[in-house]
């Protein structure tokens, strides 16, 4: 099953609709039209209000509600930062960093795909 966790700026496709608005969709832009679909969604308050932080939170309640974590994850990578208030943290860094203190507490299964590849 895919379940789509939603910021407030992303959009995504129910299955079951999916169908009726490429049709839709093709008629206004005259081209063919594929969108991305998911089973289910999730979108909690406390992600849609977190404002420039809501993508961190979203990663942080995918993974609280996961058992299986998988990451494309150089750890080796940091971010050009523009200003010297920014995080020299990608956001992988941050939900991978936070996907290991939740698998010491309650035993969630990580890979990281890069790793695998390296």
């Amino acid at each position: 099953m895919r379940i789509v966790y939603n910021c407030h700026s992303e959009s995504a496709v129910l299955k079951a609709n999916k169908a009726k608005l490429e049709i839709a969709m093709q008629h206004v832009l005259n081209k063919k039209v594929n969108l991305k679909d998911f089973d289910d969604y999730v979108q909690s308050d406390s992600v849609y209000f977190a404002g420039k932080a809501s993508y961190v939170k979203r990663n942080q309640e995918m993974i609280d509600a996961s058992n299986f974590c998988v990451f494309y994850y150089n750890k080796n990578y940091e971010p050009k930062t523009k200003n010297q208030y920014s995080s020299r943290k990608s956001g992988t860094r941050i939900a991978y960093e936070y996907a290991i203190r939740k698998q010491e507490k309650t035993g969630k299964f990580i890979i990281n795909v890069f790793e695998k590849m390296s």
